[in-house]
């Protein structure tokens, strides 16, 4: 079931348990109107007070929940399981009007009927569940392979706006492209910026040996397996692969575009500055309240040029907080993010000719963790190049010499005692040719097993012999790194 579907059934969901508290208050309403017993007033006078705020906003942001379900929608095939979907699109301008002015339980139950009744016999015959990937247009899903899933990218247009804002300090910078491609949007906006230290996550592996060398270093892997050194980057910039299904893992629906954002807020220093991008449909309710809570001076954008390749990005660019505190948040930005859904054709006349100074941390700090859940050879070399095994082999090898030794045997070592001699190791070690050139040896005993058939005339039955042997093998790494197996 595509997520977005997840979150339409979801919000109905909430919308009709909140019809239900909403009835059940009418009905108690009514009844304590009419004449009674003094007992049975006095208990429902008693009874706990009804909530209306709570029920209120528990209805509104179901609401803006399926306007941004129902906004993507847009994007799928026009069949007609989609015409339950459609006819709400058409109402939502209504709707959201009527929540401006709600001010009773009976405005309030009539305009969440609104919502539920078009979708009662599409939820009840679970249509919902029969949208796969298939069900978005073709065009979509060739954008979706190319920018949604894989690439997720940024206009020429955009990269000009952050280049522009951009305050570069005396030292260096540390930048981090969590999602490379091979438009390389990210490294064209610090050309020629030689204090710009930028590193990459390469998780569909698309750069090639070129494009690798644009970056300071490039790891590989999913980023939940990555090892990344926190509070190291000046600048993250975090445009996440889509989610198209939906997926659990441990209980907890999978979301690329929220498991993102909050690993970009470990990466950030403090005063760091994220570069985010969706489309609009996507801004959930987590989300939204994720950005403002933590990050400060906002900027929320989009441009034309988005809106002509399709692509409906919207971008936030914030500095990351010291510590989230509840009445710093950033209102009318929530607001602008989460009414993105209603207002999105308006939000792009916005389009604008520059963004406000983005000013980085003063102060450098090294990147001491950057490696991939997938090594590639280079960081293999560099693992390589820095632990101490070489150095504790050869120390291992500082031993006396067998050709400096005076004991000598009397015989030649047959098989048998060869065998002995290489279990103990004592064959295991350096060979010196001289000229300091040296043999890495390892020496060891097998078991061969070697089997003989024979056919018996009388009864035509074939017979196997086994014969179990020990093999004296000899492994040797040659000055020049070649490898030979002596038997």
């Amino acid at each position: 079931m595509l997520i977005m579907m997840h979150y339409l059934y979801d919000a109905y969901c909430r919308l009709h348990n909140t019809q239900l508290k909403l009835e059940n208050e009418i009905r108690i309403r009514d009844k304590h109107k009419e004449k009674e017993k003094e007992e049975e007033k006095k208990k429902l006078r008693e009874r706990a007070k009804f909530d209306f705020d709570n029920s209120f906003r528990s209805a509104h942001n179901a609401f803006l929940d399926m306007a941004m379900t129902i906004e993507e929608s847009r994007e799928l095939d026009v069949t007609s399981k989609t015409a339950p979907l459609i006819a709400l699109a058409s109402i939502l301008p209504i709707v959201e009007q009527r929540f401006k002015n709600i001010n009773t339980v009976d405005e309030l139950l009539a305009t969440v009927k609104m919502l539920t009744e078009p979708l009662d016999e599409w939820v009840e015959n679970s249509s919902y569940s029969d949208f796969s990937y298939y069900s978005y247009s073709y065009s979509f899903r060739e954008r979706w392979d190319s920018y949604g899933r894989n690439q997720a990218d940024m206009s020429a247009r955009v990269g000009s706006l952050i280049a522009n804002a951009i305050e570069y300090p005396i030292h260096d910078i540390n930048v981090f492209d969590m999602h490379c491609r091979d438009s390389m949007a990210v490294p064209d906006i610090f050309d020629g910026h030689n204090n710009v230290r930028l590193y990459g996550l390469d998780t569909s592996k698309v750069l090639n040996t070129e494009n690798r060398k644009r970056y300071r270093r490039v790891i590989y892997g999913n980023l939940k397996g990555c090892v990344i050194a926190n509070d190291s980057f000046d600048i993250a910039f975090c445009f996440p692969p889509l989610t198209r299904d939906k997926t659990m893992n441990m209980g907890v629906i999978v979301r690329h575009e929220r498991d993102m954002l909050r690993k970009t807020g470990d990466f950030l220093k403090p005063g760091g500055t994220i570069i985010y991008g969706i489309p609009y449909y996507r801004f959930t309710r987590d989300i939204c309240e994720y950005l403002v809570k933590n990050y400060k001076n906002l900027q929320v954008f989009t441009t034309n040029f988005d809106i002509e390749y399709g692509a409906k990005f919207v971008y936030v660019i914030g500095q990351k907080t010291i510590s989230a505190k509840t009445e710093d948040w950033d209102v009318e930005t929530y607001q602008k993010l989460r009414n993105l859904p209603l207002h999105y054709n308006d939000f792009i006349d916005m389009n604008p000719e520059a963004l406000n100074k983005i000013q980085l941390p003063n102060k450098f700090v090294e990147v001491k963790r950057f490696r991939g859940s997938e090594l590639n050879e280079t960081e293999i070399e560099e693992l390589y190049a820095a632990s101490k095994c070489t150095a504790s082999f050869w120390k291992d090898q500082n031993v006396e010499k067998l050709s400096e030794s005076k004991a000598r045997p009397l015989l030649p070592f047959n098989v048998g005692q060869l065998g002995l001699v290489l279990t103990s190791g004592c064959l295991d070690g350096i060979i010196e040719e001289g000229n300091g050139f040296k043999h890495a040896v390892k020496g060891r005993v097998i078991k061969r097993v070697d089997n003989v058939e024979q056919i018996d005339r009388q009864t035509n039955q074939v017979q196997v012999t086994s014969t179990v042997s020990n093999r004296v093998e000899i492994n040797a790494f040659l000055p020049d790194g070649t490898y030979k197996c002596l038997a």
